[in-house]
C-alpha cells in the first residue's frame, strides 16, 4: 500500500503564487490564485459591519466595492470586473475562449495597484 504525501501550503501570498505560475506558463492556476487574491483584497476593503462576507460571492463583493469607491479606485475596480468576467473566470473553468498572457499580466498588475490604493 502506497502512502500519499501530505500537501503543504507554502507561506506565500496568493499574488506571489500567481506570479510563479504565470512565469511557468500555468495560466489556469495563475487565474485561480488571482481570484483568491481579488476576494481577499475586497474583503479587507469592505468593513465587517458593512457586509457578511461569507455569504457574498466575488460578483457581490465587486458590486459593493464599486458602489463604495470613487475616482481611481472605481476605475480600476470596473476594469478588474471586466478582467474577472473575460479572463480570470474563463481560465478557471472549462472555457475555450482564447486568452492572451499579456491580458492576464495586466489583470495581475491591476490587482497589485488596487491593493496599494485601497490600503492608503
Amino acid at each position: 500500500m502506497k502512502i500519499q504525501k501530505a500537501i503543504l501550503k507554502q507561506d506565500k501570498s496568493e499574488i506571489e503564487r500567481a506570479k510563479e505560475y504565470y512565469a511557468k506558463g500555468e495560466y489556469e492556476i495563475c487565474a485561480l490564485c488571482l481570484i483568491k487574491y481579488f476576494e481577499k483584497i475586497l474583503k479587507e476593503y469592505l468593513t465587517l459591519k458593512d457586509y457578511n462576507y461569507e455569504e457574498l460571492g466575488l460578483s457581490d463583493l465587486l458590486g459593493r466595492a464599486i458602489s463604495k469607491s470613487s475616482s481611481e479606485n472605481k476605475t480600476i475596480l470596473k476594469k478588474l470586473n471586466s478582467d474577472w468576467q473575460h479572463i480570470l473566470n474563463p481560465l478557471s473553468h472549462n472555457d475555450t475562449r482564447s486568452v492572451y498572457s499579456q491580458e492576464l499580466k495586466s489583470a495581475m498588475d491591476d490587482l497589485e495597484k488596487l491593493k496599494g490604493l485601497l490600503t492608503q
